[in-house]
């Protein structure tokens, strides 16, 4: 299930999944033929999406057979390699694949809309093609992106403000301020509020606006035709900030859009996530009911279940604030949160 979030962060958040069958057939006591025969009537368009999920369900499978298994599609599969972690769509753990064939840059950077908080660069990296290159980003693609960093930004500096004026004597009730605070970062202490600070801090540098300033730079990466990750909406790399800049890959699903609440959550969300990633080294704490533990690197057991939604988030707040405040997507919530009432 890490791996098919990793590939699409909003599993079954509205409906059911292509996967839904599978999913629910293996929390049961069932043999290798009937998944073989279910995974064989998964769309193929959806087989490759999910290829990561599915090789890793067949090689660990008793007799499945391991590998590619022979009613998978005749799509063109990627192999896959251990290299450095990267944060990705489902604000969760991605290993980069290794390109199956030799690397073609087809990174586009020219734009029909002057880009507005951001620039747009080549991937300094290599790229291996998807089958069906999509075209140069048009207007409302360009537009999308603006909005987002701006309400990304704005997001920012509200967290700033609020934090920055937080009175830690509680108040019975809680002030609605105070009140946000703790359900995304946990009982009011001032040596954590400060980190908290700091951290918005080092996203709002990044991001410029009122409370960071011109210094800093995002450089935003299309990979909608890179093979290994046009599936992902989002992913920066941890601890990749230099001189307050952050590189950030956006992949299709970044377009996809929605209505107002799933593609905020989409956008400001992840785009806050990935960037306390990147800025302070933020991790993927793993679920409170897991008793999974950071390994000494910062970063989750392998296919550890972690905090990446509204209520994980909260759960992990009020059970440890001291790993609420280095989980990345409790600053996203917060973001949003804040973003949200005063429409933003």
């Amino acid at each position: 299930m890490n791996r098919v979030r990793a590939a699409n962060p909003h599993y079954e958040r509205i409906k059911d999944s292509s996967l839904h069958n599978l999913v629910q057939m293996l929390q049961t006591n069932t043999s290798a033929a009937n998944i073989s025969g279910e995974i064989s009537r998964i769309p193929a368009d959806k087989q490759l999406k999910y290829q990561a999920a599915l090789t890793y369900l067949r090689a660990t499978f008793p007799g499945l057979g391991g590998g590619a298994a022979s009613n998978a599609p005749a799509l063109q599969m990627l192999s896959t390699a251990a290299a450095p972690a990267l944060q990705n769509v489902g604000r969760a753990q991605q290993a980069r694949p290794a390109p199956p064939v030799p690397p073609r840059n087809v990174t586009r950077v020219a734009t029909p809309l002057p880009t507005a908080g951001y620039f747009l660069i080549e991937d300094p990296g290599p790229v291996t093609s998807t089958v069906d290159v999509q075209p140069p980003l048009t207007r409302s693609q360009v537009q999308r992106l603006n909005e987002a960093v701006a309400r990304c930004k704005q997001a920012a500096d509200l967290a700033v403000d609020a934090i920055g004026g937080l009175s830690l004597q509680p108040s019975n009730p809680l002030t609605p301020e105070q009140a946000r605070y703790v359900r995304w970062f946990g009982a009011l202490d001032a040596n954590r509020r400060r980190q908290v600070l700091q951290n918005f801090m080092s996203i709002c540098i990044v991001l410029g606006g009122q409370r960071g300033g011109r210094q800093g730079t995002l450089n935003i990466i299309d990979a909608r035709n890179d093979a290994q990750k046009f599936t992902w909406f989002a992913a920066t790399i941890r601890n990749s900030v230099q001189n307050h800049s952050v590189r950030m890959w956006i992949g299709r699903a970044f377009f996809s859009g929605g209505s107002y609440e799933v593609s905020s959550d989409a956008t400001v969300v992840t785009m806050i996530h990935e960037l306390a990633h990147a800025c302070f080294g933020a991790s993927d704490v793993p679920t409170v009911g897991s008793g999974l533990q950071l390994g000494a690197d910062g970063m989750p057991p392998s296919g550890a279940p972690v905090c990446n939604d509204a209520t994980q988030d909260e759960q992990l707040a009020a059970a440890d604030p001291e790993s609420a405040i280095i989980n990345a997507d409790n600053y996203g919530q917060y973001a949003w949160s804040i973003l949200k009432d005063h429409r933003g």
